[in-house]
């Protein structure tokens, strides 16, 4: 086999396991619930600032304010 068509075949499995990581999360999103837009642009802040959590602070601080909220709902 030429290298071009063992590279097609290594990027076709990491695709299928790469995707098999993205259903999983999209399953943790999704219990979320009304949090889940906000757990998504803090994870697009995070790829824009290279993981930088300080740069992210106003994301994070809606998330938690987000799930705060959802726990006390949750409890009444």
């Amino acid at each position: 086999m030429n290298g071009r068509g063992e590279r097609k075949e290594m990027e076709a499995r990491e695709k299928g396991l790469h995707q098999d990581d993205a259903d999983e999360d999209d399953e943790n999103v999704k219990q979320l619930q009304q949090c889940s837009s906000i757990y998504l642009l803090l994870q697009d802040c995070l790829v824009k600032t290279d993981r930088n959590w300080k740069s992210c602070q106003k994301e994070v601080q809606a998330l938690k304010a987000c799930n705060d909220r959802r726990k006390k709902d949750k409890s009444t």
